[in-house]
């Protein structure tokens, strides 16, 4: 069956052109949420169109409708140097009914703290999954001990060849105009799992508050899961045009069928010792 075109194309170009009214945006040398699970960071952010039941509720909610069953897991993530921690407890079923669904609360400490809980839906067909996340989100500068709050949201698709393509199309926080710590953006991804036991991976990612010389950013991942050994070798790198810093990373995943494993480190290049890890335990149930 052939690809409607048109439908695609409307919502690339809603993606990528629509306006954005924020004031400011995440420090650029702060992982963004879609990065905290260790899969996510140990691939650069190459994510958007590799279904995961976890990883997908921040990095593209339609993945979370590509897989059956029960899922929980909490993850953990700090820099060794300039504060910056935080955690995420995720819950997804896709068990109970035709349609997925996933509950989160994230927790992040830096110069900005926030804190957030989204509920996300998705479902799919032949190859074709859609999804979106309504979230709530609490913050303040760390310094001013002033708390403001607001409605976000995220709205994503991916779809999937025989060949072994996966697209994937994402905005994230979108309508955000309150929060320091949220940007309006939006993903556009592809991968390919057509060789045995690997997937290649590389994101294009649109900043809305930023012009189009340096409002950018790339990212491309490599992960290895040899057959019937339940291990996931992982790397990848993250370019980013605001602040012309990259983020060389790696990472591994193990898993047993019932419970996983996984970490991620990452390093900015252009600081000297600035190293973030990311850890992971999800479970199926």
């Amino acid at each position: 069956m052939k690809m409607k075109r048109k439908p695609l194309l409307t919502a690339l170009a809603f993606l990528f052109f629509y306006p954005t009214f924020s004031v400011a945006a995440t420090p650029a040398s702060d992982p963004l949420p879609e990065l905290f699970h260790p899969r996510a960071m140990a691939l650069g952010g190459a994510v958007s169109s590799i279904p995961d039941p976890i990883m997908s509720v921040r990095a593209n909610p339609a993945g979370i409708a590509a897989s059956r069953g029960l899922y929980g897991a909490v993850t953990y993530i700090t820099r060794n140097k300039d504060q910056f921690d935080a955690v995420s407890v995720s819950v997804v079923d896709n068990s109970s009914s035709k349609f997925a669904g996933a509950l989160q609360y994230t927790r992040l400490a830096s110069d900005q703290e926030t804190e957030d809980v989204g509920l996300t839906f998705a479902a799919g067909l032949g190859g074709y999954y859609f999804g979106t996340t309504v979230r709530y989100v609490h913050g303040k500068n760390a310094v001013i001990d002033d708390w403001d709050g607001e409605f976000v949201g995220d709205i994503g698709m991916m779809l999937f060849r025989d060949s072994g393509i996966g697209i994937g199309i994402v905005g994230k926080d979108l309508f955000a105009n309150t929060i320091k710590t949220l940007e309006q953006r939006a993903t556009l991804g592809v991968s390919y799992s057509g060789l045995t036991d690997f997937i290649f991976a590389g994101d294009f990612t649109r900043y809305f508050e930023d012009d189009y010389k340096d409002g950018n950013g790339g990212s491309l991942g490599i992960e290895w899961a040899p057959s019937q050994t339940g291990l996931a070798l992982r790397i990848g790198q993250m370019w980013d045009g605001r602040t012309d810093e990259d983020y060389p990373s790696v990472g591994f995943g193990w898993d047993n069928q019932k419970f996983e494993i996984e970490y991620a480190y990452r390093i900015t290049r252009q600081h000297t010792h600035q190293e973030i890890h990311s850890i992971s335990l999800s479970g199926t149930f």
